[in-house]
């Protein structure tokens, strides 16, 4: 009896720890707020920012950064306004996933 209930428990550890170890692997990134990319772009570069947010659908970056300030007619992307003279613009693919980040610097 005592055997079983340890076979069980090893069963049920090993469960466990494989459904931890998968959350972790398929877990997304966690996307930055506009604030940090902000931040985040004129200390590291587009490039950096890019890398956490490349791919990921129009609707999930609005969700975190809220309605977009512009859009842009030309390009699928919208803008952000961050300060008076800054401002950061998202361009997206044909399937409004992210693309490009690029921060404006206009001057005063």
């Amino acid at each position: 009896m005592k055997k079983k209930v340890i076979i069980i428990l090893c069963l049920v550890a090993s469960f466990v720890a494989v459904i931890t170890v998968y959350h972790c692997i398929t877990s997304p990134a966690k996307i930055p707020t506009k604030e940090l990319a902000y931040l985040q772009l004129d200390a590291k570069g587009e490039a950096f920012v890019l890398e956490q947010i490349q791919g990921l659908s129009r609707e999930q970056l609005i969700e975190c950064w809220g309605e977009p300030d512009g859009i842009r007619s030309d390009l699928f992307g919208d803008v952000w306004e961050i300060t008076e003279n800054e401002s950061i613009t998202v361009y997206y693919s044909s399937k409004f996933e992210v693309e490009r980040i690029k921060l404006i610097q206009e001057a005063e």
